[in-house]
């Protein structure tokens, strides 16, 4: 795509989301906080961050935050560990310190 997907509209970013892992997250990020025309919806921004891991995006262990602290979803520590776990087994430093703390 000619623009950095932090550049793009919503409209413009949602058919390319589809089959770009980073732009699922970048459009996750903006239903998170309600910019760009998203609408404040963490349950949606959930779903789009899981769509990302299944895609093998490394950073989307956002997504375990979110069942971590309840956020959109309820608190499950099980699935964030899952979530954690597959993240930083794809290299994410943020997981594998995350997961860190869970054992200490």
């Amino acid at each position: 795509y000619p623009k950095p997907t932090y550049q793009l509209s919503r409209h413009e970013l949602e058919p390319v989301a589809a089959q770009n892992p980073h732009a699922l997250l970048q459009l996750a990020t903006w239903f998170h906080h309600g910019w760009r025309g998203c609408p404040a919806n963490e349950a949606h921004a959930l779903q789009l961050e899981q769509h990302a891991a299944a895609m093998g995006h490394p950073r989307a262990s956002d997504a375990s935050a979110s069942f971590n602290n309840g956020d959109g979803v309820d608190e499950n520590q099980a699935i964030a560990f899952t979530w954690w776990r597959n993240a930083a087994a794809a290299g994410d430093a943020d997981a594998m310190s995350n997961l860190s703390l869970i054992h200490i």
